[in-house]
């Protein structure tokens, strides 16, 4: 069977642009492996500083006891030393019955 030259240039044009996509995706693959690890790095450097932003934020609170109402003394004493648990309730009212 004779080969046409149309064909041997139409099956290396085929090897070519076939060649041409896989190295695209290649490519496109890298790219996105690079943008996820960068984006992985930078949500680590994100959570490093929150963590430190909170810690400073904790440490430069006022001391706890400061924030104890006098209430709370006179409810303790009814409780045994013992049990370091308190329960406080407080009444809720809408929003709507307050602004009237």
């Amino acid at each position: 069977m004779p080969v046409n030259n149309n064909e041997v240039l139409h099956f290396f044009g085929f090897c070519a642009l076939s060649t041409l996509l896989l190295v695209y995706l290649a490519n496109r693959q890298v790219l996105l492996a690079r943008a996820r690890r960068t984006v992985v790095k930078d949500q680590e450097a994100m959570l490093r500083a929150q963590k430190d932003v909170t810690a400073n934020f904790l440490g430069s609170l006022p001391d706890l006891r400061l924030f104890q109402v006098g209430s709370e003394r006179s409810s303790s004493e009814r409780f045994s030393d013992s049990n370091p648990f308190h329960l406080s309730l407080f009444p809720l009212r809408p929003l709507a019955a307050r602004c009237k």
